[in-house]
């Protein structure tokens, strides 16, 4: 239902292992691929969420993000400080 479609700011949220991949050390070829396509469908910026506490558990970051080379990362921690 997306073919074709793009958008300027695209928002991809949990980005942690567990959520996305569910298993590091098995990704699902889907899984891979639902990353992919939301990175090709930005047009200009593509802003990546991770929770780094779910319910006193303190998941990593997808191993997906590896695959993004340095300079296309910029990254912002976000707590209650930040909004103060």
């Amino acid at each position: 239902g997306s073919k074709g479609l793009s958008a300027a700011h695209v928002f991809i949220a949990g980005m942690q292992d567990g959520t996305l991949p569910r298993d590091r050390n098995a990704i699902q070829p889907i899984e891979a691929k639902k990353f992919l396509v939301a990175l090709t469908r930005t047009r200009k910026h593509c802003h990546i969420l991770f929770s780094t506490n779910i319910g006193g558990q303190r998941p990593k970051r997808s191993i997906f993000l590896d695959w993004l080379k340095g300079a296309m990362k910029r990254e912002s921690y976000v707590d209650k400080k930040y909004f103060e």
